[in-house]
């Protein structure tokens, strides 16, 4: 199936392309934080059983995301008192300002309270966990997904991102391991809340080093060559994102970078930004668009997969 052509899930042809690559263990799933999302209203047609809504998942149990983060971390350090100009749903400048108040290990135990003490991730983590993507790609910074293949009997290798801010550090390869269906790899290309919470990307200062540290040669790329060869040959499943994002894109492009990209991508995305959508589907064929809100999606899509 090439690029460029969008779908509502149940008209099925992507999803069946989706499908066929996760049975091959060619599909890398790229998670984001919107996968998170509270459920709508109604039960959607794909929900399996007669359960609805899912099992408890209160609000304040929902790990924030985007500008809601932005806001408590802005609410938490004042941060519209001190700058009443300012826009306090820009979380790369409300978290510098953050750091700079409060210091590096202030901001992180603030993030860490917001989207990982007493959090419970989405009840969707639990299905995603069943499905056999050798590789996950994802920006969260908590570990519920991790914890949800865990649940699933499955002990997902992960890998956090470094920073490398010394000359002398490389980035961890592991040219031997070989992803099995009962040890994932997981990526957290934006840093991990609990194992390596000073290399998180989140400031202003945070995105810099990283969009420098995405042209670094090996040893030092930020990305590990194994996930490299999984990302040009694979097929790339976006969920929880929205393309629009400006630091997403950019990340998307540094990732495809002289990359010799032969397989599908696809963004989940119920409401596509339309000139995000003309560039990166219509003019360029880069992205495939399944017009459907995640919670319709999973669930048909691990129905499919078996």
């Amino acid at each position: 199936m090439a690029n460029g052509a969008s779908t509502q899930i149940g008209e099925g042809s992507l999803l069946s392309d989706i499908v066929a690559k996760i049975k091959k263990r060619e599909c890398v799933l790229f998670l984001g934080a919107a996968i998170h999302a509270a459920p709508p209203d109604a039960k959607p047609d794909a929900w399996p059983g007669d359960q609805w809504p899912p099992p408890p998942w209160p609000p304040d149990q929902r790990p924030p995301f985007g500008s809601e983060l932005s806001t408590r971390l802005a609410t938490r350090s004042r941060y519209a008192m001190r700058h009443s100009d300012a826009d306090v749903r820009d979380l790369k400048r409300v978290s510098l300002d953050y750091e700079i108040e409060r210091q590096r290990s202030g901001l992180v135990q603030a993030v860490r309270d917001e989207v990982q003490t007493h959090k419970t991730g989405s009840p969707l983590l639990r299905m995603l966990a069943r499905i056999d993507f050798p590789v996950i790609v994802t920006t969260n910074y908590d570990t519920h997904f991790e914890n949800a293949l865990a649940a699933a009997g499955r002990n997902p290798f992960v890998i956090p991102y470094k920073n490398n801010l010394e000359v002398d550090d490389t980035t961890d390869d592991y040219p031997f391991l070989n992803p099995l269906p009962n040890q994932p790899l997981v990526l957290k290309i934006h840093g991990d809340i609990l194992r390596t919470p000073n290399s998180m990307v989140i400031t202003e200062e945070d995105y810099i080093q990283f969009v420098l540290r995405m042209s670094d040669k090996p040893p030092y790329h930020p990305v590990p060559e194994l996930v490299k060869s999984y990302l040009t040959k694979g097929t790339t499943l976006f969920l929880g994102y929205g393309l629009s994002d400006y630091n997403l894109r950019l990340l998307f492009k540094t990732l495809r970078w002289k990359m010799n990209i032969t397989s599908s991508t696809y963004s989940v995305d119920l409401k596509p930004d339309p000139f995000v959508r003309e560039v990166l589907e219509r003019r360029t064929g880069q992205v495939s668009y399944i017009v459907q809100n995640v919670w319709e999606f999973v669930p048909a899509l691990v129905e499919a997969a078996g």
